[in-house]
């Protein structure tokens, strides 16, 4: 019998212990966060409290803090303070915006542990990483906006998120208004995978390469995502002197990628205003079911260029000037596209696409559009 007794013992010490649920609210009394009543006034506290797998609920409002995760765990925003446990679903992060301010002190948030976040809001951080810095992490983000973080000169790479050796999911996310002096305006990744949909990529800025994204030895997947008036681009010496910046939405460094179902608009680089493409021949680009509509607001060569291995792009629409597909030797593998000024490849016209209102973001094809029933499904995959 006592053999039995300490075995059932030992099996009981060596299962997990259940996953709490710990609660911040600028209201709660900080005795231990384990109620509404009883919540931790920081996130920090939170944190260093949390065990692996604990979940972290966040009252609306405006945290003043840079946080750096101990263990692996969830933050959730957007709560109004009175759920209980089993109302989860019920938080609103449009009604009650949950905000994690860095007070330009440094990263917002470090991540050093796989960690899921959703529904928060990042904002004014400064440094490598400013919004997010992610290190050999898995790190995933849901219904979250990084506003207004790095600056041109304290945050070199990564001004949104900076990411190394770690493995993005960026779901439902706008970023915006993030700058980073050197490269990525919005997102900076090396040697990591990103998988970003379903969201929106708008006004972020570097000083040389990936106004939006940068990528080095990275697998780079984008789907259903606006990239809208990003830029890449460096003043040497004075006004008027450009050096060479690339890759105003994306640029791509040894990195195997695709983009689908994406629209990208009014970004500016001196090289590749949209896309920009560094490959040998060893990796690949695939863009797809995308529009690319470049009114660069500085002198720029293209909208889509690279550096050895040209991209494949299919069933895609690129207007905004001629010549907007650019390389001096390599042809891209263009097929069943609407090229303005024309573009050799199977499938290709040169027409008014007809968009909707594109002035004002509607790139929807009208009736009657040439693009209507002009692209093929030959040669594509389901997702």
């Amino acid at each position: 019998m006592r053999f039995y007794c300490t075995a059932a013992l030992l099996l009981n010490l060596a299962l997990p212990a259940h996953s709490a649920t710990l609660f911040v609210s600028k209201t709660g009394d900080g005795t231990n966060g384990l109620t509404w009543p009883t919540a931790f006034q920081e996130i920090g506290a939170a944190i260093t409290a949390s065990s692996t797998g604990d979940e972290i609920w966040v009252k609306g409002g405006r945290y003043v803090e840079n946080l750096t995760t101990t263990n692996p765990f969830t933050l959730l925003g957007g709560f109004d303070g009175t759920e209980e446990i089993d109302e989860r679903d019920l938080r609103d992060p449009d009604e009650n915006p949950t905000i994690i301010d860095g007070n330009k002190l440094g990263s917002v948030l470090v991540v050093n542990h796989d960690l899921q976040v959703d529904g928060v809001t990042i904002s004014k951080g400064i440094g490598t990483g400013a919004g997010i810095k992610v290190v050999n992490s898995r790190l995933e983000l849901t219904h979250a906006h990084l506003l207004s973080n790095g600056n041109n000169e304290d945050t070199f790479r990564g001004g949104g998120i900076y990411a190394d050796r770690s493995r993005l999911i960026i779901r439902y996310c706008t970023m915006e208004e993030n700058i980073a002096s050197n490269s990525g305006g919005g997102i900076f990744i090396l040697d990591s995978s990103l998988h970003l949909i379903n969201s929106v990529i708008r006004n972020n800025r570097s000083g040389f390469i990936g106004g939006g994204i940068s990528g080095g030895n990275a697998n780079i997947s984008v789907e259903n995502v606006l990239f809208h008036h990003n830029t890449a681009n460096r003043f040497v010496g004075g006004p008027g002197q450009i050096a060479d910046s690339c890759g105003g939405a994306i640029y791509c460094d040894l990195s195997n990628g695709s983009c689908n179902n994406s629209i990208f608009s009014n970004n500016s680089s001196r090289r590749g205003s949209d896309i920009y493409i560094n490959n040998n021949k060893q990796f690949f680009w695939t863009v797809s079911h995308c529009t690319i509509d470049t009114v660069s607001r500085i002198e720029s060569t293209s909208s889509v260029s690279w550096n050895e291995n040209p991209p494949t792009l299919t069933n895609c629409i690129v207007v905004g000037r001629e010549g907007d597909i650019f390389r001096q030797t390599d042809t891209a593998n263009v097929r069943y596209s609407l090229i303005e000024g024309g573009y050799p490849g199977e499938g290709n016209i040169d027409a008014n696409p007809m968009f909707v209102d594109p002035g004002h973001g509607d790139y929807r094809l009208m009736r009657g559009s040439p693009c209507i029933e002009a692209g093929t499904d030959t040669g594509l995959t389901e997702d």
